[in-house]
C-alpha cells in the first residue's frame, strides 16, 4: 500500500551515481530537467521503506512519469 510522497528526499541516479537531489512536494510530486539517458530515481523518507525505480528518457521534449510508492515500515 504506497502512500504520499510529501516531504520525501528524492534522488536522481545515472550510472549509478547520484547527480540531482530535491524534496517532493506535499502531493509527492518531483521533477528534474535531464538529457536524454538511463536514469533511476531514489525515494527516502523517515518511517517508510526506501524505493527506486529506474526508466529511460528518449525524448527531451516528452516528459518521463515515474512513479514511486513509499510503504510504512
Amino acid at each position: 500500500d504506497g502512500t504520499s510522497g510529501g516531504g520525501s528526499i528524492v534522488i536522481l541516479q545515472r550510472d549509478g551515481s547520484q547527480i540531482e537531489q530535491t524534496v517532493a512536494s506535499e502531493s509527492g510530486d518531483f521533477g528534474f530537467y535531464v538529457p536524454v539517458g538511463n536514469y533511476a530515481v531514489r525515494v527516502l523518507k523517515d518511517g517508510y521503506l526506501d524505493n527506486t525505480v529506474s526508466g529511460t528518457l528518449s525524448d527531451p521534449n516528452t516528459p518521463l512519469r515515474l512513479d514511486v510508492a513509499v510503504s510504512p515500515r
